[in-house]
């Protein structure tokens, strides 16, 4: 991790590969052929890459020495060498054409269904086993119950035509160290098993549905049909993230969109409430933070006014020199020292401020990695400035681990934590408790600031590196008011010290009107707070009497007008929304899935269009490739066969790592003997 906060820069170079070995990843090309170009590039880069970042690095001699050892390059050619395995695997045409993968079957949800028809394949629900029958378990843990399919229904190709086509296969999964899952085979059918325990939350999505009026995590039992599918065909499967009707913005002026019984007209209160009550949670903090900055010294424009007026000196004395002979960029090196010291003065300025020394450590950490990257040749003629460097590098690492990280400032925030500080005002506090420790690391830091500063005149970088692409450089100091690259004629820097003055002259025209502002920012805070204190208090009037209310006379959208206007009602809360079409879709699947009778004519229409549309985009599938990266059937082509994928789910309402998939497999030896052990889980990625 050290090596790779100063150094991610070079070694992420390894994306700019050559085109052979682009070529060869994309048209499919041979594991010896990926072999010898991206395990040769790679290693050379990850090798290059620590040496020439380690004697500046944090890790030094130590890591030279595991160098020495080729341990580096050794693990380099295995990671690379496995995975340029898996790329030619994944990419070969003759992949999904191998007898035991080239027939699967895809699993649509039924829309619409019809009351009182004996469907013999869902997903979700309950399991119907015959005794004797135990609920699986792991580590005794409960696991969950995916989905029963009838075996009559699969092609005969399909895992090369082994397993059984008689009967049913029922999934389970559960989490405990790590995802687990058990396939039970049963030639008949049973009674409804009901599961021992909930849904966990490890498979759902964390869209706030424990403010939900559907928080318990009902899982419908949805029928589905069983269609094959070969590879060639054209494959109906699409994922969620797809959908594009998957959020609606909801209109409450629509009929469509409004409640349509009690279950749902108390989903929108209480999205509304939640929603308001997340809005008064921020404005009492915001309230709290003004408050207690309105106690701190105030922030003056006097810094601002020092640089504008720094600035047009350096103006002056530059029109003094303007033009006068050949330009060279040494007669940039009193202006570069001019900005440096404007920096250290911001930064100094903004620290006394805020107190905050660990965005200060940020700020050095990143600084000196920056400097490391982009000047690495010239630090080689700077031994001394490298050693500094080296040993601010050395340094924050220390700090990270110690003065802001080890057990005694541990032993500090928790106390200052106890204090419940307001927001943005921890370090304040901090500072307050222990100033004697707060004042040794912000001088630390404040130096180090200052070397880096200086550093930068002396090494006069010209680019810097983005930090997700190390190929790419752009400008120094590019959006920064108060630094840049040498410039190299008289019209580059004529113009830089123009646009400091200007950068100037504008931030502290800008300090001045907030200044002017603040004093009336603390009322505002207030009244926004009351505001949205009365909106809550009116929609728990609204939830109370809608409670009083359902369980002596029938729902009807007229009678509650008043609230529907003041839910849509502009200043009222954001964001209710999708919480409350969540919860009234997941409402409608419950009921829908049990009776469809039990919807009236008009919602029925209504969401059996939506369901039959989200359909398209819940597909699971039995046999074939996972659609997505998955490192265990790649890594057991011939050896395993996929027993069912099932993709992050609206319907059901499940979510498998980050929005992917769920892939079950089994090795071929067992299903060959219609025996399920050694089953395996994994997400696609």
């Amino acid at each position: 991790t050290a090596v790779l906060k100063v150094g991610f820069g070079p070694v992420a170079r390894i994306m700019s590969l050559p085109n052979g070995a682009d070529c060869a990843v994309a048209t499919g090309g041979t594991a010896d052929l990926l072999k010898s170009r991206l395990c040769s590039e790679l290693t050379e880069i990850v090798l290059q890459a620590f040496q020439a970042i380690l004697p500046v690095g944090p890790l030094g001699g130590n890591m030279f020495d595991w160098l020495k050892r080729r341990s580096a390059k050794q693990v380099a050619q295995r990671i690379v060498t496995h995975e340029s395995r898996l790329l030619a695997i994944s990419s070969d045409d003759a992949t999904p054409r191998h007898p035991l993968h080239v027939q699967g079957t895809r699993l649509r949800p039924i829309v619409p269904l019809v009351a009182r028809t004996i469907y013999l394949s869902w997903i979700g629900g309950c399991p119907r086993l015959p005794d004797p029958f135990e609920w699986p378990r792991h580590k005794g843990k409960a696991l969950h119950f995916l989905t029963q399919i009838d075996c009559s229904t699969l092609p005969n190709g399909l895992w090369g035509g082994h397993g059984p086509r008689i009967g049913w296969l029922a999934f389970f999964v559960g989490m405990t160290d790590r995802i687990v899952a058990e396939v039970i085979y049963t030639e008949q059918l049973g009674p409804e098993r009901q599961p021992p325990e909930p849904w966990s939350s490890e498979f759902m999505p964390s869209t706030g549905r424990e403010n939900s009026a559907a928080a318990e995590h009902f899982i419908p039992r949805w029928p589905v049909e069983v269609t094959p599918f070969s590879y060639g065909d054209v494959d109906p499967f699409q994922t969620i993230l797809q959908n594009k009707e998957l959020h609606l913005n909801i209109d409450l002026q629509k009929p469509e969109h409004q409640p349509h019984d009690w279950a749902s007209f108390m989903a929108l209160l209480r999205a509304a409430k939640a929603a308001t009550r997340l809005r008064v949670d921020g404005e009492e903090k915001a309230v709290g933070s003004a408050e207690a900055s309105a106690k701190l010294p105030q922030r003056t424009t006097d810094i601002e006014a020092a640089i504008l007026q720094t600035t047009k000196e350096m103006r002056t004395t530059f029109a003094g020199i303007d033009g006068r002979g050949p330009y060279s960029p040494d007669l940039w090196q009193p202006y570069a020292q001019q900005l440096a010291e404007i920096r250290k003065m911001t930064e100094i300025d903004g620290l006394m401020r805020d107190h905050h020394v660990n965005s200060m450590l940020r700020t050095v950490e990143e600084g000196v990695a920056e400097l490391v990257d982009s000047c690495l040749n010239a630090l080689k003629r700077q031994p001394a400035l490298a050693a500094k460097l080296r040993a601010i590098s050395v340094r924050v690492l220390q700090m990270y681990q110690t003065d802001l990280g080890g057990p005694e400032y541990q032993v500090m925030q928790r106390q200052v934590h106890d204090e419940t500080p307001p927001d943005y005002h921890f370090w304040h506090v901090f500072e307050k408790k222990f100033p004697e420790y707060w004042r040794k690391v912000a001088l630390e830091l404040i130096e180090m600031h200052e070397v880096l500063c200086d550093a930068e005149v002396i090494l006069r970088p010209d680019v810097r590196r983005s930090k997700s692409d190390a190929s790419y450089a752009r400008p120094w100091g590019e959006f920064h008011p108060y630094r840049g690259p040498f410039p190299t004629s008289w019209d580059q820097a004529r113009g830089l010290i123009e646009g400091y003055v200007t950068a100037a002259d504008e931030r502290l025209a800008s300090l001045t009107v907030h200044l002017a502002g603040k004093a009336h920012e603390m009322q505002r805070c207030r009244e926004r707070l009351a505001a949205s204190q009365r909106f809550e208090h009116r929609l728990d009037g609204y939830i109370n009497q809608a409670e009083a209310a359902r369980s002596d006379r029938p729902f009807k959208i007229t009678d509650w007008t008043e609230a529907l206007a003041a839910v849509s009602d502009p200043e009222g809360p954001k964001f209710w929304g999708s919480q409350y079409d969540a919860d009234r879709y997941r409402q409608a699947v419950e009921a829908y899935t049990r009776n469809p009778d039990a919807l009236s004519k008009t919602v029925r229409s209504y969401f059996e269009g939506r369901w039959s549309k989200d359909a398209n985009f819940e597909i699971g599938c039995m046999g074939g490739l996972p659609h997505g990266w998955s490192y265990d059937m790649l890594d057991n082509i011939e050896a395993r066969v996929m027993l069912l994928e099932l993709p992050t789910s609206k319907l059901f309402g499940w979510q498998w790592g980050d929005v992917a998939n769920l892939v079950i497999t089994v090795p071929v030896k067992h299903l060959r003997r219609n025996t399920f052990r050694d089953v395996r889980c994994d997400i696609t990625n």
